[in-house]
């Protein structure tokens, strides 16, 4: 077997969104200071969440996509006192004052950023109402029918403590982070970034929730979890751990299920010869075409490899 445990490892550290968190953290608390003070009187909190706060963030692709950060807007209100489009639009407003940038979306309120002209960042405010114990997020947008205009009973906190304590041991939660930022970029690469073909991110980090086990190396951490999704077919369903537990892959048509699944059987496919060959730079080279050129070729055949500890190099969350 080739030794693929640093090539994972670089490959890690080359997608993790950690390094760009800065510069992005100062473009989300401009515009979180201007939303404030304009909707003082309503004394909203806010939270960060997705994949931001949860640690599974990936750099978006150099020729497609963008950044994105997930903030969620916290009212204590009653939710039957105001709809959920008018509280969205409230925010809208409060944004809008500041950029042109901006639009009311089915989930959230999005404010785009553009570098050269090109797409650079997107924040998403989720906005939700507090009330009584429970937490309603704020579902539509204007024009939206009544059955569309809705408060959906949700638990953000939840999901990033769900995910910040599973599995207990750390070393075993870092490694399960690095697995989801595979699947990550593996999405971005064989998936077109337009219309509903692709697995969502929230998708794939639920699917490795549900069946990630630590293994000494990396390639057999992704390899197991890739082949507990694909054994489950084209009608594959993984809810969401907290609520509201909806069905991650639902909007997903037949044909595109049975794309996902096929592209799915072709990354296993792939893991599983890298695993089988004892050459490392033709391994790294087939799994290119389904990681991208971020995971690194090795410059020569190397050894054949013993297992590693999963502890081994410097890769962070």
């Amino acid at each position: 077997m080739a030794d693929l445990q640093k090539s994972f490892h670089k490959f890690h550290d080359a997608i993790a969104l950690d390094h760009e968190l800065e510069s992005l953290r100062e473009k989300r608390d401009r515009v979180l200071a201007r939303l404030f003070s304009q909707l003082e009187r309503r004394n909203p909190r806010r939270r960060d969440q997705g994949s931001y706060a949860l640690g599974t963030g990936i750099k978006p692709l150099p020729d497609r996509g963008d950044y994105d950060i997930d903030v969620a807007l916290e009212f204590e209100l009653d939710p039957q006192t105001i709809s959920a489009v008018a509280l969205k639009q409230e925010v809208f407003d409060a944004v809008k004052a500041h950029t042109q940038n901006v639009e009311v979306r089915e989930p959230c309120v999005t404010i785009h950023y553009h570098r050269r002209g090109e797409p650079y960042l997107h924040v998403d405010l989720a906005v939700y109402a507090v009330h009584g114990g429970r937490t309603f997020l704020a579902r539509g947008k204007p024009g939206a029918g009544a059955a569309d205009n809705r408060w959906e009973p949700a638990d953000p906190k939840a999901l990033i403590e769900f995910v910040g304590s599973h599995p207990a041991d750390p070393d075993h939660r870092q490694q399960q982070r690095r697995v989801i930022r595979y699947l990550k970029r593996w999405k971005d690469i064989v998936f077109s970034s337009e219309g509903e073909a692709a697995p969502r991110g929230i998708a794939l980090t639920a699917c490795t929730l549900e069946w990630f086990g630590a293994r000494e190396l990396e390639i057999d951490a992704l390899t197991d979890v890739v082949a507990a999704m694909h054994q489950q077919g084209p009608q594959i369903e993984v809810y969401l751990p907290v609520p509201p537990g909806n069905g991650l892959f639902k909007r997903m048509s037949q044909d595109q299920r049975e794309n996902y699944h096929a592209r799915l059987g072709d990354l296993l496919d792939a893991l599983r010869s890298a695993k089988a060959e004892t050459n490392a730079r033709r391994a790294a080279e087939a799994l290119q075409k389904y990681l991208g050129e971020d995971f690194p070729v090795p410059k020569s055949a190397g050894p054949a490899m013993g297992a590693a500890a999963i502890g081994t190099s410097g890769a962070s969350a």
